[in-house]
């Protein structure tokens, strides 16, 4: 999956390749921009598992992962209960009460495998991906990233995705 860039120059680097940090190069890479990962850890790596929620399904339409995921073995969802600490269950809430068409399914993804899936459609996408390369300095010039020194790259722009929030 390694493809290297012609000079090591980016217009952005990010740390960490999870569903955060593949959803940003991904776009970024979109837009136009010239974009690495670094990810730190070999695939596939033990992640806790992950119940998507319906309003997933428009950024993952628009990242195209829509189909691998329909094609995928890992179950769909329609429908979650909550459960209280005391081990009280709610009535099933069904997502297509409130959620039209296609968008009321989701589905339970392993981490060990949703991760690859992600980082291979960056991949996909023309983004650079470095496995396993931790970033374990930014450099700065007036304010600003300049590059990750310990994989000789330049970008003006870095991003730690492992502390991304969505």
């Amino acid at each position: 999956m390694k493809s290297e860039s012609s000079n090591g120059s980016y217009d952005v680097a990010v740390i960490g390749g999870g569903p955060a940090g593949t959803t940003l190069s991904t776009f970024v890479q979109r837009a136009g921009f010239r974009c690495v990962v670094l990810e730190g850890t070999a695939f596939p790596r033990y992640h806790i598992g992950e119940s998507l929620i319906p309003h997933t399904f428009g950024p993952l339409e628009r990242l195209g992962l829509i189909p691998k995921l329909r094609r995928s073995h890992f179950p769909k969802k329609y429908s979650v209960r909550f459960v209280s600490p005391t081990g009280a269950e709610s009535t099933p809430f069904y997502f297509f009460e409130t959620i039209p068409g296609d968008r009321a399914q989701t589905w339970q993804v392993e981490r060990s495998e949703f991760d690859p899936l992600c980082l291979d459609n960056a991949w996909e996408n023309g983004v650079e991906v470095r496995v396993p390369a931790r970033a374990e300095e930014v450099r700065f010039s007036e304010g600003r990233a300049v590059g990750i020194p310990q994989h000789l790259l330049a970008a003006p722009a870095a991003v730690d995705s492992l502390t991304l929030v969505c």
